[in-house]
């Protein structure tokens, strides 16, 4: 360490133009040996701005895909944050950075289109995912769902470009799972686009969705937890731990592991997921796991856990917006009133409980119910299943 000091303070006495060779000689070696972070310092030192631009271009989408969003954040910084503006692409590096590292009030300002500049179809996309996932992280559902819907339709068919647009479909796919009717079709749409351009976040999060699409179907358990299996396989870093992508897929392995019996795995499951949305900042996600690990610790026979819980549920309620999940803390406190303890949570129908259970008496089939009601069969079979 004394030596590197000792040249660097000599690298400071010699002339500009000599100092920038020694940077740009440094650039060049950093970047043969792919270390974009090096890379991109020598050569901003240098005034080798096309380097640097390559540099964050060529390596960001690996980088992101690995949750390491604040080296990203760093290299946009070394290169500088005025000079990314100028960029669209770099702005919407800049967006998807301070959308993973937390900084929500600085996200609109990467993705305001400067002056007279005319947004591409990718540019469109990315910025309504973008949005979707800030909203949900706000705990606002109704815009995530809506910008990720604008994210989908914004995709060509065919692409000419045959991009990956994983992305939009990843947003779709998590949105619609929060909402109570995960999409199979977004779900595999995430892993068909992603899986050939090895996009790990988008491919985890699609079989994520298939899984919870694949458990609320008849039968469907031993499919739903091999997707699970599957999506959990693709989280393959560490950092990537610390966003979404796995919270879906153990929610739905806790739930088929509780079905079968397995209380301790599904007790585990269900505590792995409240981790990981707590720290990827998901309040969405942490209502889902309260309510998953209440009916676990009611299972268990520990009715003031599950008790506890619900209120957490509630509670995280009050500062969001998202009916569904108000609807499956009703439904979780429905399911441990007969918890020892419990007479004090009453059973509580919505409109539409009590709509389908004024029809039972006349002897309908499910289809005939979906056809008086307007809604699918899978919905009376969640409504008949919850009265």
């Amino acid at each position: 360490r004394l030596f590197r000091e000792f040249l660097r303070q000599r690298a400071r006495e010699l002339p500009v133009d000599e100092l920038c060779t020694l940077h740009q000689r440094a650039a060049e070696w950093f970047a043969h040996r792919e270390s974009p972070t090096a890379t991109i310092e020598h050569a901003v030192a240098a005034g080798d701005d096309d380097l640097a631009l390559r540099t964050i271009k060529e390596n960001f989408s690996a980088y992101g895909q690995a949750g390491r969003m604040p080296t990203a954040r760093r290299w946009l910084e070394t290169y500088g944050l005025d000079r990314c503006y100028e960029d669209p692409s770099l702005r919407l590096t800049a967006a998807w950075v301070a959308l993973n590292v937390r900084h929500y009030d600085e996200v609109e300002h990467w993705l305001e289109l400067p002056g007279a500049e005319e947004p591409t179809a990718t540019y469109l996309a990315q910025a309504h995912a973008i949005r979707s996932h800030v909203a949900r992280h706000l705990g606002r559902l109704a815009p995530a769902l809506e910008h990720a819907e604008r994210a989908v339709a914004t995709v060509p068919d065919p692409d000419p470009d045959d991009l990956d647009w994983s992305f939009a479909h990843a947003a779709l796919v998590v949105a619609e799972v929060i909402a109570g009717r995960p999409d199979p079709e977004a779900a595999r749409a995430a892993v068909a686009m992603g899986q050939p351009r090895s996009n790990d976040a988008s491919v985890a999060t699609g079989y994520a969705g298939l899984a919870a699409a694949a458990a609320t179907e008849p039968g469907g358990f031993d499919d739903a937890d091999a997707y699970a299996d599957q999506a959990l396989s693709f989280v393959t870093s560490p950092t990537l731990e610390r966003f979404h992508q796995p919270v879906v897929a153990l929610l739905v392995k806790s739930s088929i592991a509780l079905e079968r019996g397995q209380v301790g795995d599904a007790s585990a499951f269900a505590d792995r997921s409240k981790a990981i949305a707590s720290a990827a900042s998901e309040p969405l996600l942490v209502i889902m796991a309260c309510c998953r690990l209440a009916r676990v610790a009611h299972a268990q026979g520990r009715s003031d856990e599950a008790r506890r819980l619900l209120r957490e549920a509630d509670d995280l309620l009050d500062d969001v917006d998202a009916p569904s999940l108000g609807d499956l803390i009703r439904v979780t406190r429905n399911a441990v009133r007969f918890a020892p303890g419990g007479e004090d949570l009453p059973v509580e129908l919505s409109d539409r409980e009590r709509a389908v259970l004024g029809l039972l008496p006349h002897g309908l089939s499910r289809k005939e119910l979906a056809s008086q009601l307007f809604v699918s069969e899978n919905t009376v079979k969640t409504h008949l299943t919850s009265l």
